[in-house]
């Protein structure tokens, strides 16, 4: 639920963002360039969530499998 409530709310910056920029008063060639230069910002910015979201996974699951593997030997986690 709270990642849906982030990608609704990631939609409708880059959906505002781009509707202010379209009825800014500046030429096709400037106004592209901002589109674009916002476009590469948020996507950037997406990408590094999506790789430090991937990192905490993996360390999660990697904590998983040892607790896991300690628990079938006998061992009690910390």
């Amino acid at each position: 639920m709270k990642t849906d409530n982030l990608f609704t709310f990631l939609g409708g910056v880059l959906v505002g963002a781009a509707v202010a920029i379209l009825f800014a008063p500046e030429s096709g060639e400037e106004t592209r360039r901002k589109i674009k230069d916002t476009f590469d910002k948020e996507y950037q910015g997406l990408k590094d969530k999506i790789n430090n979201l991937e990192s905490r996974a993996k360390a999660a699951a990697d904590a998983y499998a040892s607790a896991k593997a300690g628990a079938d030997n006998g061992a009690i986690p910390e």
